[in-house]
Order: C-alpha cells, then structure tokens, then sequence
C-alpha cells in the first residue's frame, strides 16, 4: 500500500491527467505523455522496488470487435511505444482472425491463458 499511496499522491498533485482531460488527445500523445509519467513513476521506485514496473491492461478483452480490430491490429505499434512491460488482454476472436499476424509482429508473445476467477462475490 506504500507504493500505492506515494502514486497517488504523484498523479492527483501533478498536471498530467488534468492536461489530459482537458484536451482531446490522439493515441500517439496518449502514449507520449504515458511515457511522461511513467518517467516519473520508475524515477519514484528507484532504490525502493527491485521489481521492473508491469502495465496490465485488463478488459480489453470485453471490447466490440471493431474497436477491438482497429486497436490490436491498426494501433498495435503503437503499444510497444510505451516504455514498460505490459500485458493485454484481448477477446479471443482476434486469436483465429487472419489478422493475426500483426499482433504477432508487434507483441513479443501471444499466450492463451484460462479465465481464473480472483474474487468471489461474497468476498
């Protein structure tokens, strides 16, 4: 909870998402700007974390194809821009799409994992 706490601390005191918010912004200032702060966050964590920073990107998987097509297949470069270690999701039609080449291309490695239920309902 340290960790979490000193980043929130960073991203509600600093201008990052207020800029954001404010601006319509594209995917590639999306992801400059993420980079901006990811910076500052691997600053923060030097000498306090051993660990690399991770990025999973969660539920993606649940968006409509189309959407889903034009971000894995037309911006995949894109998210290999960021400067971390990321895991995505993605829905499952993308994996037998003859597309699929280009995620394959663009991600270091695709893997097909089994949906594990993390929290129960009644806690």
């Amino acid at each position: 909870t340290d960790l979490y706490q000193m980043l929130k601390r960073y991203v509600m005191s600093g201008s990052f998402f207020t800029k954001m918010s404010k601006e319509k912004v594209g995917f590639p200032e999306l992801i400059d700007n993420s980079n901006g702060l990811l910076i500052q966050i691997k600053k923060m964590l030097t000498g306090k974390y051993k660990k690399k920073l991770l990025i999973i990107f969660d539920d993606l998987d649940k968006l409509d194809q189309k959407t889903a097509a034009n971000l894995f297949y037309a911006q995949a470069a894109q998210f290999t821009l960021l400067n971390c270690h990321c895991i995505f999701t993605f829905p499952m039609t993308l994996l037998y799409n003859p597309n699929l080449g280009v995620i394959k291309r663009n991600f270091d490695e695709v893997y097909v994992l089994p949906i594990v239920r993390v929290l129960k309902k009644d806690g």
